[in-house]
């Protein structure tokens, strides 16, 4: 990822929430941060490895929020702003010249995000252009596309 570096404003993690580096973040119909869901605007990137505990969203911890401890209730991971971040993604196909401009939404399979160009009628990212032509010597890359947040979620007046 490359762009400026905002961190949003921390939102306590869905209970047993699994989060990595990098990955697109939302916040669910609960108030809680979860991994990015097919058709969820992104409310930022995930900036660490962690795994919230179970009870870390239970009912009496609404608008608990912390970031020092993972292992204890309301913690919230350290999230980063999507707006005007360029990354690479892998999609669900090979992809050509013909990609860049084109609006993708994303699927999610056991925890991997991948960009899903077929149905890419919400447009929640755009691709900006493709890895291989990024790196000329890239082989195997002619399903990652550069990307960016085309439609972001803003809340909390952030």
């Amino acid at each position: 990822m490359h762009g400026p570096e905002r961190v949003r404003e921390p939102v306590a993690a869905v209970g047993s929430g699994v989060f990595a580096k990098g990955t697109p973040v939302y916040i669910d119909s609960s108030g809680f941060l979860a991994p990015i869901a097919t058709d969820e605007r992104p409310y930022g990137f995930c900036t660490e490895d962690v795994t919230a505990i179970a009870t870390n969203s239970s009912g009496s911890t609404v608008g608990v929020t912390q970031q020092n401890d993972p292992t204890a209730v309301g913690y919230a991971p350290r999230v980063i702003d999507c707006e005007n971040v360029e990354f690479w993604m892998d999609c669900d196909e090979d992809l050509t010249q013909t990609s860049i401009g084109q609006y993708m939404d994303v699927t999610i399979s056991a925890g991997v995000v991948t960009g899903n160009l077929v149905s890419g009628s919400t447009g929640l990212f755009l691709v900006t252009g493709l890895l291989s032509n990024e790196n000329q010597e890239a082989t195997g890359d002619a399903n990652r596309v550069i990307c960016r947040v085309a439609e972001r979620l803003d809340v909390l007046g952030a």
